[in-house]
Parts: structure tokens; sequence; C-alpha cells
């Protein structure tokens, strides 16, 4: 007991006294007799080796007790970042809301203005979708699946919005098109991520978005009459001899490194 003490008072020295120390020392003190009791009783009676193992297990005492003195500050903080960002989306549907009755009624344009709530919405969930993929980067490498995830939702959200606006607004024949687009783009999107992230097996991503982008490239270009249908189903076997060449690249590169690492090796050895 009187080692467990003395160790506390070191650990915490130069701490300011306050009821929340007071407090702490009385915990740790029953958390550090305690795990010294079980301790004992395993069969554990050097004093010395006992304490050096509740050392090793509590090691900074002070980091600990200031970091349960900024939880609470934290927790506050994390409320009031919920608070307001409520209040924050309570306004802006609201501006968007009052933007969408202020127009239609002055131009009487009701079948054309639920366009202005569609854009806000579209906005808004670009904007956390933005958010919450920058936090998941952030992170570790497990939830990078998830960012691309919602990288793609969002490029599929922007393409939607622009075909409402072209089928509705613009009277665009084959307005439908844009979806397609915003598959290639979500495509794309998504193996550019996947690359910048170095996310691993991305390349067996990359092997599958080339002959799926070049059937809808093929596709989506001859139905615009940009590329003729006949020269165009060449994009297809052209996407695959593509992929052979990165196949062949990537097993060109691998052997090198496995060579390179042979001859160093070899060298070490000697």
């Amino acid at each position: 007991m009187d080692n467990v003490t003395a160790y506390l008072e070191a650990s915490l020295a130069g701490v300011p006294a306050s009821e929340a120390l007071s407090q702490y020392k009385l915990k740790m003190t029953d958390v550090l007799s305690d795990r010294a009791d079980e301790l004992t009783h395993s069969g554990l009676r050097d004093q010395k080796v006992l304490m050096d193992l509740l050392k090793s297990e509590f090691p900074d005492l002070r980091a600990d007790f200031e970091a349960a003195q900024t939880q609470p500050k934290k927790a506050r903080g994390i409320e009031h970042g919920k608070l307001l960002g409520i209040a924050c989306t309570s306004i802006y549907y609201l501006a968007v809301g009052i933007l969408y009755v202020t127009v239609s009624f002055l131009t009487h344009r009701w079948s054309l203005t639920w366009l202005l709530p569609a854009a806000g919405v579209t906005l808004w969930l670009e904007w956390l979708f933005g958010l919450r993929i920058e936090k998941l980067v952030a992170k570790r490498r497990v939830f990078h699946p998830t960012a691309r995830t919602l990288l793609a939702i969002g490029v599929l959200l922007l393409f939607l919005f622009a075909f409402l606006c072209s089928a509705f607004l613009f009277r665009m024949p084959r307005s439908w098109l844009l979806l397609l687009w915003g598959v290639i783009a979500m495509l794309l999107a998504d193996a550019a991520f996947g690359l910048a992230l170095r996310e691993k097996l991305m390349i067996l991503n990359i092997l599958i978005y080339i002959p799926v982008l070049a059937a809808l490239l093929f596709v989506v270009l001859g139905l615009q009459g940009v590329l003729p249908w006949t020269p165009g189903w060449v994009l297809m076997p052209a996407a695959l001899l593509l992929d052979l060449a990165i196949i062949a690249v990537r097993l060109l590169r691998h052997k090198k490194e496995e060579n390179e690492q042979e001859v160093a090796d070899a060298w070490s050895a000697d």
C-alpha cells in the first residue's frame, strides 16, 4: 500500500491540488491495490517486481489524469457541434424553402421550381459526403472502402440532378444518357481515388473497370452520334488489350523487383 501511494504521489507531483485530483488518487489507489492483490495471490511475492509490473501496466498516471479531465470538455464540444449542425441544417433548409416558395409565386412555374429544393438537397448531401470522406480518409485503411462508396454516391447524385435539369428544364432529348455518364464518372472517380489512397489490389478494380468503361462509352457515344457504331466496337477489344498490357507491365515489374531482391540477398550473404 505504501509503495502504491508513493508511486501515485511521484507520478502526480506538480499537478495542482484540486477535488478532481483527490478523487483520481482515491480511485487509482483502489485500482492499483486491487491489481497488486491479484498479483500477490497469483504467487508473486517480490515487492520490487510487483511494483515494476504495476508501473508497466500504468506507466503514465499524469497523462491519464489529464486525459480524464479533457474528456468532459470534448463531450461538451461534441454536443455543441451537434446542436450547431442541427441549427445550421434547419436554417439552410428554411432558406431553401423560402427561396422555392418566393420564386414559385413570382414566376408561377411550379412545374419547374421544384428543382430548387432538389438542388438544395443535392448540395447539402455533397457537402456532408465531403466532410465524411475527409474524416474516413484520415482514419485507418479499413475505412477507405466506405469513403469510396460515399464518393461514388456523391458523383451519381450530381449526375442525377443534371439529368433532372436536362429532362425537365431544358427538355433535351435522350437526357437519360446523363445517368450512364454518371456511371462512367463514378468508375473514373473511384479509380483515381483508390490510386490516390494507394489501395491494395486496386489494380484488380481497374482491370475490371476498363472493359466496363469501354462498353459504356461505346453505347453512349454511339447513341449520341459522336462515334459511329461500326468503328466504335473497336473500343472493347482495345480495352481487353489494354488490360493485357497492364498485366504484362505489372508482371515484368514484379519480376524485376524479385531479381533485385535476390541480388541484394546475395550481397548480404557474402
